[in-house]
């Protein structure tokens, strides 16, 4: 029955087969000419299938200049999933997911509720960068170790090159990056506390930009 013992007659013998769009309690009892027994009751709970969608603070990224998406599942709660690219994320299970220089990308998200329930993938957002030829260092000041990100256009071999106040080099690094500001890590340790100028040439030897930084203990 639904509703209650004798109320609506949904079926009988053993065993019942239902297709339910909501939550439904079932009531059964067996009933016969020399006995009725007491009700029981099942309830089948139908879980609301979930939702999300995801926004941005902006469209495009720079060093230093993040972008900060946020995802909203409905109902509330839930573990969120985030995929760049198609490919997930790796540890970003928040609600919030800062997007950086060189993580640029399409982005999507997914929740799982407690209850196991998947939803479909959300809405998708296009997370682009900004062209610049500025040079960016940092730390800066720096001990000694510290990173370099640039705009490559043409992306491939670029040369990193540092120089003393004397004019003599002192560092020298090929590295192959994409286009968009991609880390390239530079040790200057061993050198003297003072400033220094960080040169970028394109694979041809052309000066892409140059940026000062100070090497302090």
């Amino acid at each position: 029955y639904s509703g209650s013992c004798g109320g609506t007659l949904v079926g009988t013998g053993a065993t019942l087969n239902v297709t339910v769009n909501s939550t439904t309690t079932y009531f059964v009892r067996a009933e016969g000419p020399c006995n009725t027994t007491a009700c029981a009751s099942v309830t089948v709970t139908v879980n609301v299938q979930p939702t999300v969608s995801i926004t941005s603070t902006g469209t495009t990224v720079l060093p230093g200049s993040p972008v900060i998406l946020t995802a909203t599942p409905n109902p509330a709660g839930g573990t969120i999933t985030w995929y760049r690219d198609g490919n997930v994320v790796a540890g970003a299970t928040g609600t919030t997911l800062i997007v950086r220089a060189a993580d640029y990308g399409i982005y999507t998200a997914t929740v799982t509720t407690a209850a196991g329930c998947i939803a479909q993938q959300s809405n998708a957002l296009n997370i682009g960068y900004n062209i610049s030829k500025r040079i960016w260092i940092y730390p800066n000041p720096t001990t000694g170790f510290f990173q370099v990100r640039y705009y490559n256009p043409d992306g491939g071999q670029t040369t990193i090159q540092v120089f003393n106040k004397l004019g003599q080099r002192v560092f020298s690094k090929r590295a192959v990056t994409g286009p968009a500001y991609e880390r390239v890590d530079v040790d200057l340790r061993g050198a003297a506390d003072g400033t220094y100028t960080v040169v970028v040439l394109d694979a041809k030897g052309n000066i892409m930009g140059a940026a000062h930084v100070v090497k302090a203990h």
